[in-house]
C-alpha cells in the first residue's frame, strides 16, 4: 500500500544522474507523487527554464507534471 506522503527530491549542482533518475522512479512508484525542487545551479548547468526541465524529467521518469510553480 502507498504511503500519503509527499517525497522532496532536490536537484543541484550534480545534475540529473542515472541515480537521481533511479531515486525519483522509486518514489514514485512507492509513493505516487514528488517534489522537486530545482536549485539555482541545477537550472544554471541545464540553462533552461522550470517548465522545459520538468519536462525533460518527466520523459526520462515516464512520470507526468501536476505543477510548475515559481
Amino acid at each position: 500500500m502507498k504511503e500519503k506522503k509527499i517525497v522532496v527530491i532536490q536537484l543541484g549542482k550534480r545534475g540529473l544522474t542515472e541515480s537521481v533518475i533511479d531515486e525519483i522512479k522509486r518514489s514514485l512508484e512507492y509513493h505516487g507523487i514528488v517534489k522537486l525542487r530545482m536549485l539555482k545551479s541545477f537550472r544554471a548547468k541545464y540553462q533552461m527554464n522550470r517548465r522545459e526541465l520538468a519536462k525533460m524529467i518527466a520523459e526520462k521518469t515516464s512520470g507526468k507534471i501536476v505543477e510548475i510553480r515559481g
